[in-house]
Protein backbone atom coordinates (compact mmCIF):
# COMPACT_ATOMS: atom_id res chain seq x y z
CA UNK A 1 0.00 0.00 0.00
CA UNK A 2 1.42 3.44 -0.63
CA UNK A 3 2.08 6.06 1.66
CA UNK A 4 -0.51 8.19 -0.04
CA UNK A 5 -3.25 5.50 0.06
CA UNK A 6 -2.25 4.54 3.81
CA UNK A 7 -2.70 8.34 5.14
CA UNK A 8 -6.25 8.36 3.21
CA UNK A 9 -6.93 5.11 5.57
CA UNK A 10 -5.93 6.43 9.25
CA UNK A 11 -7.86 9.66 7.83
CA UNK A 12 -11.02 8.25 7.28
CA UNK A 13 -10.77 6.05 11.16
CA UNK A 14 -10.03 8.94 12.44
CA UNK A 15 -13.30 10.75 10.94
CA UNK A 16 -15.39 7.78 11.54
CA UNK A 17 -14.48 7.12 15.21
CA UNK A 18 -15.47 10.71 15.75
CA UNK A 19 -18.56 10.59 13.73
CA UNK A 20 -19.34 7.39 15.87
CA UNK A 21 -18.76 8.84 19.42
CA UNK A 22 -21.33 11.73 17.80
CA UNK A 23 -24.17 9.70 16.84
CA UNK A 24 -23.81 6.29 18.91
CA UNK A 25 -26.17 7.98 21.60
CA UNK A 26 -28.69 8.47 18.56
CA UNK A 27 -28.66 4.96 17.40
CA UNK A 28 -31.40 2.30 18.45
CA UNK A 29 -29.78 0.18 20.45
CA UNK A 30 -31.09 -2.84 18.11
CA UNK A 31 -28.47 -1.12 15.34
CA UNK A 32 -25.77 -1.34 17.30
CA UNK A 33 -22.99 -4.27 16.05
CA UNK A 34 -20.24 -4.98 18.28
CA UNK A 35 -17.82 -6.92 15.95
CA UNK A 36 -15.19 -8.72 17.72
CA UNK A 37 -12.10 -10.32 16.84
CA UNK A 38 -13.36 -14.20 18.57
CA UNK A 39 -11.44 -16.84 17.47
CA UNK A 40 -13.24 -18.72 15.22
CA UNK A 41 -13.43 -22.70 15.15
CA UNK A 42 -11.92 -23.57 11.92
CA UNK A 43 -9.46 -20.24 12.12
CA UNK A 44 -5.60 -21.00 11.93
CA UNK A 45 -3.64 -19.17 14.26
CA UNK A 46 -1.72 -16.48 12.14
CA UNK A 47 -4.13 -16.92 9.74
CA UNK A 48 -5.47 -13.49 9.51
CA UNK A 49 -8.92 -14.58 9.90
CA UNK A 50 -11.45 -15.00 13.13
CA UNK A 51 -8.33 -15.54 15.29
CA UNK A 52 -6.25 -11.94 13.99
CA UNK A 53 -8.74 -9.92 15.54
CA UNK A 54 -9.34 -8.36 11.92
CA UNK A 55 -13.43 -7.82 11.45
CA UNK A 56 -12.78 -7.39 7.80
CA UNK A 57 -10.85 -10.76 7.51
CA UNK A 58 -13.53 -12.79 9.34
CA UNK A 59 -16.18 -11.03 6.98
CA UNK A 60 -14.19 -11.80 3.90
CA UNK A 61 -14.16 -15.12 4.66
CA UNK A 62 -17.37 -15.38 3.81
CA UNK A 63 -17.51 -13.24 0.94
CA UNK A 64 -19.31 -10.59 2.46
CA UNK A 65 -19.26 -6.82 2.83
CA UNK A 66 -21.32 -5.12 4.96
CA UNK A 67 -22.42 -1.06 4.62
CA UNK A 68 -22.97 0.53 7.90
CA UNK A 69 -24.88 3.80 8.21
CA UNK A 70 -25.66 5.70 11.25
CA UNK A 71 -29.90 5.99 12.01
CA UNK A 72 -31.63 8.25 14.16
CA UNK A 73 -33.95 6.79 16.77
CA UNK A 74 -37.80 7.67 14.58
CA UNK A 75 -35.84 7.78 11.19
CA UNK A 76 -36.33 5.41 8.13
CA UNK A 77 -33.09 4.39 6.47
CA UNK A 78 -34.77 4.00 2.87
CA UNK A 79 -33.82 7.49 1.67
CA UNK A 80 -37.36 8.88 0.90
CA UNK A 81 -38.49 5.95 -1.17
CA UNK A 82 -42.01 4.40 -0.95
CA UNK A 83 -41.59 1.21 0.84
CA UNK A 84 -43.70 -1.78 -0.28
CA UNK A 85 -45.68 -3.34 2.58
CA UNK A 86 -48.52 -4.58 0.00
CA UNK A 87 -51.67 -2.82 -0.95
CA UNK A 88 -54.51 -2.56 1.77
CA UNK A 89 -56.67 -5.82 0.64
CA UNK A 90 -60.15 -7.08 2.32
CA UNK A 91 -60.16 -9.97 4.61
CA UNK A 92 -63.92 -10.40 3.74
CA UNK A 93 -65.50 -9.78 7.11
CA UNK A 94 -65.23 -5.61 6.62
CA UNK A 95 -61.58 -5.19 8.11
CA UNK A 96 -58.34 -4.28 5.79
CA UNK A 97 -54.70 -6.06 5.84
CA UNK A 98 -52.94 -2.73 6.23
CA UNK A 99 -49.63 -4.63 5.22
CA UNK A 100 -49.59 -7.63 3.75
CA UNK A 101 -46.06 -7.89 3.59
CA UNK A 102 -44.76 -7.03 6.49
CA UNK A 103 -44.12 -9.02 9.05
CA UNK A 104 -46.44 -8.54 11.58
CA UNK A 105 -49.76 -8.34 9.47
CA UNK A 106 -52.26 -5.28 10.45
CA UNK A 107 -55.72 -5.80 10.70
CA UNK A 108 -57.75 -3.08 10.59
CA UNK A 109 -61.64 -1.52 10.31
CA UNK A 110 -63.15 1.46 8.90
CA UNK A 111 -64.13 3.64 6.07
CA UNK A 112 -62.52 2.38 2.60
CA UNK A 113 -60.71 6.12 2.45
CA UNK A 114 -59.92 6.44 5.76
CA UNK A 115 -57.96 2.66 5.65
CA UNK A 116 -56.22 4.20 2.54
CA UNK A 117 -55.43 7.05 3.94
CA UNK A 118 -54.47 5.76 7.20
CA UNK A 119 -52.06 3.43 4.86
CA UNK A 120 -50.71 6.60 2.64
CA UNK A 121 -49.96 7.95 6.46
CA UNK A 122 -47.92 5.01 7.83
CA UNK A 123 -46.11 4.02 4.64
CA UNK A 124 -44.53 8.11 5.06
CA UNK A 125 -43.64 7.04 8.87
CA UNK A 126 -41.15 4.45 7.24
CA UNK A 127 -39.56 6.89 5.43
CA UNK A 128 -39.74 9.91 7.81
CA UNK A 129 -39.40 10.34 11.41
CA UNK A 130 -41.92 9.20 12.88
CA UNK A 131 -42.63 12.47 14.74
CA UNK A 132 -43.60 14.39 11.80
CA UNK A 133 -46.37 11.69 10.60
CA UNK A 134 -47.63 10.88 14.59
CA UNK A 135 -50.10 13.46 14.39
CA UNK A 136 -51.32 13.20 11.40
CA UNK A 137 -52.22 9.37 12.24
CA UNK A 138 -53.45 10.53 15.48
CA UNK A 139 -55.79 13.33 13.73
CA UNK A 140 -56.77 10.55 11.63
CA UNK A 141 -57.60 7.93 14.07
CA UNK A 142 -59.76 10.75 16.19
CA UNK A 143 -62.14 11.85 12.65
CA UNK A 144 -62.30 8.24 11.13
CA UNK A 145 -62.69 6.08 14.68
CA UNK A 146 -60.73 3.27 12.98
CA UNK A 147 -60.05 0.20 15.00
CA UNK A 148 -57.08 -1.74 15.17
CA UNK A 149 -57.60 -5.78 15.57
CA UNK A 150 -54.18 -6.53 16.87
CA UNK A 151 -54.25 -3.82 19.16
CA UNK A 152 -57.92 -4.19 20.67
CA UNK A 153 -56.89 -7.85 21.12
CA UNK A 154 -54.00 -6.72 23.64
CA UNK A 155 -56.19 -4.50 25.42
CA UNK A 156 -59.07 -7.07 25.69
CA UNK A 157 -56.58 -9.71 26.85
CA UNK A 158 -54.35 -7.78 29.31
CA UNK A 159 -56.99 -5.30 30.67
CA UNK A 160 -58.66 -7.55 33.12
CA UNK A 161 -55.25 -8.99 34.25
CA UNK A 162 -53.99 -5.14 34.88
CA UNK A 163 -57.09 -4.21 37.20
CA UNK A 164 -57.13 -7.48 39.23
CA UNK A 165 -53.42 -7.20 40.02
CA UNK A 166 -54.23 -3.53 41.21
CA UNK A 167 -57.33 -4.87 43.52
CA UNK A 168 -54.52 -7.13 44.99
CA UNK A 169 -52.48 -4.91 45.84
CA UNK A 170 -54.83 -2.79 47.02
CA UNK A 171 -55.98 -6.05 49.70
CA UNK A 172 -52.72 -6.59 50.25
CA UNK A 173 -51.84 -2.69 51.29
CA UNK A 174 -51.82 -1.99 55.39
CA UNK A 175 -52.03 1.07 53.95
CA UNK A 176 -55.03 1.61 51.47
CA UNK A 177 -57.76 1.35 54.14
CA UNK A 178 -57.14 4.66 55.84
CA UNK A 179 -55.20 6.31 53.53
CA UNK A 180 -56.32 10.32 52.89
CA UNK A 181 -57.54 10.63 49.13
CA UNK A 182 -54.20 12.15 48.34
CA UNK A 183 -51.99 9.41 49.83
CA UNK A 184 -54.20 6.88 48.06
CA UNK A 185 -53.89 8.55 44.82
CA UNK A 186 -50.00 8.62 45.45
CA UNK A 187 -50.47 4.47 46.38
CA UNK A 188 -52.48 4.04 42.73
CA UNK A 189 -50.00 5.22 41.15
CA UNK A 190 -47.48 3.12 42.86
CA UNK A 191 -49.85 -0.15 42.26
CA UNK A 192 -50.51 0.66 38.14
CA UNK A 193 -46.64 0.67 37.92
CA UNK A 194 -46.26 -3.06 39.04
CA UNK A 195 -49.21 -4.23 37.37
CA UNK A 196 -47.75 -2.58 34.15
CA UNK A 197 -44.53 -4.05 35.61
CA UNK A 198 -46.11 -8.02 36.24
CA UNK A 199 -47.84 -8.07 32.83
CA UNK A 200 -45.81 -10.69 30.60
CA UNK A 201 -46.02 -8.83 27.52
CA UNK A 202 -45.18 -5.28 27.33
CA UNK A 203 -45.59 -2.99 24.83
CA UNK A 204 -43.53 -0.16 24.17
CA UNK A 205 -46.65 2.39 25.13
CA UNK A 206 -48.19 4.07 28.15
CA UNK A 207 -50.45 1.53 29.06
CA UNK A 208 -51.50 3.26 32.05
CA UNK A 209 -53.59 5.22 29.29
CA UNK A 210 -54.54 2.41 26.52
CA UNK A 211 -56.50 0.18 30.06
CA UNK A 212 -58.04 3.36 31.48
CA UNK A 213 -58.88 6.00 28.94
CA UNK A 214 -60.87 4.61 26.64
CA UNK A 215 -64.04 7.29 26.24
CA UNK A 216 -67.35 6.22 26.63
CA UNK A 217 -68.24 7.75 23.69
CA UNK A 218 -65.67 7.12 20.36
CA UNK A 219 -67.04 9.85 18.78
CA UNK A 220 -66.59 12.26 21.49
CA UNK A 221 -63.60 14.22 19.50
CA UNK A 222 -64.98 13.80 16.29
CA UNK A 223 -66.87 17.05 14.97
CA UNK A 224 -64.01 18.92 16.71
CA UNK A 225 -60.93 17.23 15.22
CA UNK A 226 -62.61 16.81 11.96
CA UNK A 227 -63.40 20.93 11.68
CA UNK A 228 -60.48 22.34 13.15
CA UNK A 229 -57.68 19.48 13.15
CA UNK A 230 -55.83 17.59 16.08
CA UNK A 231 -52.85 19.97 16.22
CA UNK A 232 -55.21 23.31 17.17
CA UNK A 233 -57.88 21.00 19.08
CA UNK A 234 -54.73 19.62 20.83
CA UNK A 235 -53.13 23.29 21.07
CA UNK A 236 -57.01 24.47 22.30
CA UNK A 237 -57.14 22.20 25.23
CA UNK A 238 -53.58 22.63 26.51
CA UNK A 239 -54.56 26.27 27.63
CA UNK A 240 -58.03 25.57 28.35
CA UNK A 241 -57.56 25.26 31.93
CA UNK A 242 -57.80 28.93 32.42
CA UNK A 243 -59.76 30.19 28.80
CA UNK A 244 -60.04 33.99 29.62
CA UNK A 245 -56.55 34.70 30.23
CA UNK A 246 -54.96 36.68 28.09
CA UNK A 247 -51.56 35.72 27.03
CA UNK A 248 -48.30 37.56 25.44
CA UNK A 249 -46.67 35.86 22.53
CA UNK A 250 -43.76 37.59 20.83
CA UNK A 251 -43.22 36.87 17.35
CA UNK A 252 -39.80 34.87 18.18
CA UNK A 253 -41.57 32.17 20.24
CA UNK A 254 -42.24 28.98 18.67
CA UNK A 255 -46.13 28.85 19.54
CA UNK A 256 -46.92 32.40 17.66
CA UNK A 257 -48.59 30.93 14.52
CA UNK A 258 -50.23 28.06 16.23
CA UNK A 259 -52.20 31.34 18.26
CA UNK A 260 -52.89 32.87 15.07
CA UNK A 261 -53.96 30.05 13.16
CA UNK A 262 -56.44 29.58 16.17
CA UNK A 263 -57.78 33.18 15.52
CA UNK A 264 -57.90 32.09 11.98
CA UNK A 265 -60.03 29.28 12.99
CA UNK A 266 -62.23 31.42 15.25
CA UNK A 267 -60.92 29.85 18.39
CA UNK A 268 -58.84 32.34 19.58
CA UNK A 269 -59.06 36.65 19.44
CA UNK A 270 -55.58 39.22 19.42
CA UNK A 271 -55.19 42.54 20.33
CA UNK A 272 -57.98 45.28 20.05
CA UNK A 273 -60.60 42.42 19.92
CA UNK A 274 -59.91 41.60 23.63
CA UNK A 275 -61.46 43.35 26.65
CA UNK A 276 -58.95 45.85 28.21
CA UNK A 277 -59.16 44.16 31.58
CA UNK A 278 -57.54 40.93 30.26
CA UNK A 279 -55.17 42.81 27.94
CA UNK A 280 -53.78 44.60 31.38
CA UNK A 281 -54.01 40.99 32.63
CA UNK A 282 -51.36 39.95 30.70
CA UNK A 283 -48.69 43.04 31.72
CA UNK A 284 -46.60 42.77 34.72
CA UNK A 285 -46.89 45.71 37.42
CA UNK A 286 -43.73 47.23 35.77
CA UNK A 287 -45.73 47.13 32.18
CA UNK A 288 -48.87 48.58 33.93
CA UNK A 289 -46.77 51.30 35.74
CA UNK A 290 -45.19 52.52 32.64
CA UNK A 291 -48.75 52.83 31.11
CA UNK A 292 -49.42 56.29 34.08
CA UNK A 293 -46.36 57.20 34.18
CA UNK A 294 -47.41 60.64 33.34
CA UNK A 295 -50.64 60.11 35.56
CA UNK A 296 -51.29 60.62 39.42
CA UNK A 297 -51.90 57.53 40.90
CA UNK A 298 -51.47 55.42 43.95
CA UNK A 299 -48.64 52.98 43.56
CA UNK A 300 -49.86 49.28 41.75
CA UNK A 301 -49.19 46.95 44.67
CA UNK A 302 -51.26 44.12 43.28
CA UNK A 303 -52.56 43.97 40.05
CA UNK A 304 -56.38 43.69 40.59
CA UNK A 305 -55.74 47.15 41.56
CA UNK A 306 -54.18 48.19 39.11
CA UNK A 307 -56.37 46.89 36.52
CA UNK A 308 -59.19 48.35 38.33
CA UNK A 309 -57.40 51.70 37.95
CA UNK A 310 -56.33 51.72 33.98
CA UNK A 311 -60.05 50.12 32.93
CA UNK A 312 -61.11 53.46 33.67
CA UNK A 313 -58.24 55.61 31.73
CA UNK A 314 -59.85 57.24 29.28
CA UNK A 315 -57.16 56.45 26.11
CA UNK A 316 -55.68 53.03 27.70
CA UNK A 317 -56.41 51.38 24.45
CA UNK A 318 -54.40 54.12 22.33
CA UNK A 319 -51.92 53.34 25.24
CA UNK A 320 -51.70 49.75 25.07
CA UNK A 321 -51.04 49.89 21.10
CA UNK A 322 -48.53 52.35 21.59
CA UNK A 323 -46.47 51.50 24.51
CA UNK A 324 -47.07 47.23 24.66
CA UNK A 325 -48.40 46.51 21.26
CA UNK A 326 -51.65 44.40 21.81
CA UNK A 327 -50.98 42.29 18.88
CA UNK A 328 -49.00 40.19 20.11
CA UNK A 329 -51.67 39.59 22.75
CA UNK A 330 -54.18 36.36 22.42
CA UNK A 331 -56.67 34.77 24.06
CA UNK A 332 -58.82 31.56 23.52
CA UNK A 333 -62.74 32.18 22.82
CA UNK A 334 -65.14 29.89 24.00
CA UNK A 335 -65.95 26.68 21.91
CA UNK A 336 -69.13 26.96 19.29
CA UNK A 337 -72.67 27.10 20.74
CA UNK A 338 -72.60 23.32 18.96
CA UNK A 339 -70.00 22.43 20.96
CA UNK A 340 -70.73 24.17 24.54
CA UNK A 341 -72.14 20.84 26.12
CA UNK A 342 -67.88 18.96 24.98
CA UNK A 343 -67.08 18.02 28.54
CA UNK A 344 -63.27 19.32 28.11
CA UNK A 345 -62.02 16.87 30.30
CA UNK A 346 -63.18 13.54 28.39
CA UNK A 347 -62.44 15.40 25.03
CA UNK A 348 -58.53 15.63 26.60
CA UNK A 349 -58.78 11.84 27.89
CA UNK A 350 -59.97 10.52 23.97
CA UNK A 351 -56.83 12.47 22.16
CA UNK A 352 -54.83 11.33 24.79
CA UNK A 353 -56.13 7.72 24.17
CA UNK A 354 -55.97 8.14 20.49
CA UNK A 355 -52.97 9.20 20.30
CA UNK A 356 -51.16 6.04 22.36
CA UNK A 357 -53.26 3.85 20.16
CA UNK A 358 -51.91 5.86 16.89
CA UNK A 359 -48.48 5.97 18.23
CA UNK A 360 -48.55 2.04 18.93
CA UNK A 361 -49.79 1.54 15.31
CA UNK A 362 -46.87 3.68 14.05
CA UNK A 363 -44.45 2.29 15.75
CA UNK A 364 -45.60 -1.57 14.86
CA UNK A 365 -46.41 -1.08 11.21
CA UNK A 366 -42.51 0.75 10.99
CA UNK A 367 -41.01 -2.08 13.08
CA UNK A 368 -42.75 -5.11 11.03
CA UNK A 369 -41.48 -2.97 7.79
CA UNK A 370 -38.01 -3.04 8.63
CA UNK A 371 -37.78 -6.75 10.09
CA UNK A 372 -39.33 -7.33 6.54
CA UNK A 373 -36.30 -5.58 4.91
CA UNK A 374 -33.83 -7.13 7.14
CA UNK A 375 -35.35 -10.61 6.55
CA UNK A 376 -34.50 -10.02 2.33
CA UNK A 377 -31.25 -8.84 3.16
CA UNK A 378 -30.85 -11.67 5.18
CA UNK A 379 -31.72 -14.10 2.66
CA UNK A 380 -28.21 -13.20 1.14
CA UNK A 381 -26.50 -14.27 3.47
CA UNK A 382 -27.70 -18.07 3.63
CA UNK A 383 -25.33 -21.00 4.18
CA UNK A 384 -23.14 -18.11 6.18
CA UNK A 385 -25.24 -18.08 9.42
CA UNK A 386 -25.15 -20.75 11.93
CA UNK A 387 -28.65 -19.23 13.63
CA UNK A 388 -30.67 -16.61 15.00
CA UNK A 389 -30.82 -14.40 18.15
CA UNK A 390 -33.41 -11.98 19.17
CA UNK A 391 -32.31 -9.13 20.25
CA UNK A 392 -34.62 -7.59 23.22
CA UNK A 393 -34.16 -3.78 22.88
CA UNK A 394 -33.81 -2.77 26.90
CA UNK A 395 -32.46 -6.02 28.43
CA UNK A 396 -33.58 -6.65 31.31
CA UNK A 397 -36.15 -3.71 31.49
CA UNK A 398 -37.77 -5.22 28.38
CA UNK A 399 -41.22 -7.50 28.74
CA UNK A 400 -40.50 -10.67 30.07
CA UNK A 401 -41.73 -12.45 26.74
CA UNK A 402 -39.36 -10.72 24.71
CA UNK A 403 -36.61 -11.74 26.94
CA UNK A 404 -37.66 -15.12 27.32
CA UNK A 405 -37.53 -15.23 23.35
CA UNK A 406 -33.98 -13.72 23.45
CA UNK A 407 -32.78 -16.33 25.52
CA UNK A 408 -33.39 -19.28 22.71
CA UNK A 409 -30.97 -20.64 20.06
CA UNK A 410 -32.39 -20.60 16.50
CA UNK A 411 -31.48 -22.69 13.87
CA UNK A 412 -30.28 -21.30 10.56
CA UNK A 413 -33.36 -22.67 8.43
CA UNK A 414 -35.77 -21.38 10.88
CA UNK A 415 -35.49 -17.33 11.49
CA UNK A 416 -37.72 -16.06 14.30
CA UNK A 417 -40.26 -13.18 13.26
CA UNK A 418 -40.04 -9.61 15.05
CA UNK A 419 -42.06 -7.92 15.90
CA UNK A 420 -42.81 -10.35 18.52
CA UNK A 421 -46.34 -8.34 19.19
CA UNK A 422 -47.79 -4.67 19.23
CA UNK A 423 -45.49 -2.54 20.22
CA UNK A 424 -42.22 -4.70 20.37
CA UNK A 425 -39.11 -3.37 19.77
CA UNK A 426 -36.92 -6.66 19.03
CA UNK A 427 -34.57 -7.52 16.35
CA UNK A 428 -32.97 -10.03 14.63
CA UNK A 429 -29.83 -11.22 14.57
CA UNK A 430 -27.83 -13.65 12.61
CA UNK A 431 -25.20 -15.75 14.19
CA UNK A 432 -21.96 -15.95 12.25
CA UNK A 433 -18.70 -17.52 13.30
CA UNK A 434 -16.24 -15.31 14.63
CA UNK A 435 -19.14 -12.69 15.14
CA UNK A 436 -20.90 -11.23 17.96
Amino acid sequence: MSLSALIGVVVLVVVGFFLFRKNRKQMPESHRLEVTGAKGPESPEGSGVAGSGDPKAVLARYGISVEVSMIPDGAAPLGGRKPDTGEPCPTGDGRWLLNPKGTFPLATSGRRDDIFALKRLLDEACVRSWHEVLPRVTGLLCSSNIRCEQIDEFIAKSKPTYFETIEALKNLSSEWPKASDKDREDLLNEFRREAVERLRIRPNANLVVLFEGAPADVTLDDRLVERYGYDAVIFYLQHAENPRKARKVAADRYERPVWERLVDLGLAQRGADIAVPALLGSLTLKEMAGLASDLEHPPFARKAKAIEYLSNVPDIQKRLADRIGIRQVFQLKWLPEDCCGTDLTELQKALAYSAEVAELLVHTYVMAHFAFQHNSGNAALQGSIDGWKILAVGGESSCPFCIEQSKRNFPATDPPVVPLHVGCRCSVSPQITGLS
